[in-house]
């Protein structure tokens, strides 16, 4: 580190990549959606009328069941690493609840999209098998779902959990180069999210992820600070030097 200075000014010139590891600072969501729905008439006149109740009445106890499976989950895997920036190392978001076509008819129709998170050593079989055996059980209980069970498709990309060993040497430059340009340490936390970070591992490479900070992610008034996204670029070319180093007179 005692290099830094000297070598930040030359990071724009030629250096000898070591290509072995990664940053990585584009995130997405993990999207293990599944879409719950059934099918009914809106001509179901002994429902409608007498009952005076449609679908989107019965998605709710699915949405019930759901939240509190979300609960459960939140207890029974907790992790210091994935849940170091909130009290969470799991969720499940409810992003979408549709029911019905318009105000004068029954909803003959009702979904609701989710996505969920896991760590491991839970797998993408393990959570479908959950989250379909706690919705079968919900619909098993009421009296009209029983005889119209919800069905779950799964859509969207889904990525297994992936866990980078935060005492590798790369991950400490990483970590020693935000100190020196953002003057305070950066915490080391595993996101709960889904990161590009995690193609790492299928190469046999460490990765971490550091970036511009704004507010509104994922919304429509999502930005990022210039100072930030300055301060950004030079812990790249911090890291670029001080992992990779360079060759003399380049």
């Amino acid at each position: 580190m005692s290099r830094l200075a000297d070598l930040m000014d030359r990071v724009l010139q030629r250096v000898e990549l070591n290509r072995d590891a990664i940053i990585a600072d584009v995130a997405s969501c993990v999207r293990i959606p599944n879409i719950v729905g059934h099918e009914g008439l809106a001509q179901d006149y002994m429902r409608s009328l007498y009952e005076g109740l449609g679908l989107e009445i019965d998605i709710f106890v699915v949405y019930e069941a759901l939240v509190a499976l979300d609960i459960e989950r939140a207890e029974r895997w907790r992790d210091p690493f994935f849940g170091a920036l909130s009290d969470r190392a799991v969720n499940l978001n409810i992003g979408a609840l549709r029911a019905g076509d318009w105000p004068s008819t029954v909803a003959g129709r009702a979904e609701m999209d989710c996505r969920i998170a896991f760590i491991p050593p839970q797998t993408i079989p393990d959570v479908r098998r959950e989250v379909e055996a706690r919705i079968a059980e919900v619909a098993a209980s009421d009296s009209w779902l029983r005889d119209h069970p919800p069905t779950v498709e799964w859509f969207g990309w889904q990525a297994e959990p992936w866990r980078q060993d935060a005492t590798h040497p790369f991950v400490s430059t990483l970590a020693e180069v935000t100190e020196l340009v953002a003057g305070t340490p950066p915490p080391l936390a595993a996101a709960t999210g889904g990161l590009n970070a995690r193609h790492a591992a299928h190469f046999g490479m460490p990765a971490a992820c550091v970036g511009a900070w704004g507010d509104g992610m994922h919304a429509a008034d999502e930005f990022v600070t210039i100072d930030s996204v300055i301060e950004a670029a030079k812990i790249y070319a911090g890291t670029i030097v001080s992992w990779c180093g360079v060759t003399d007179g380049q």
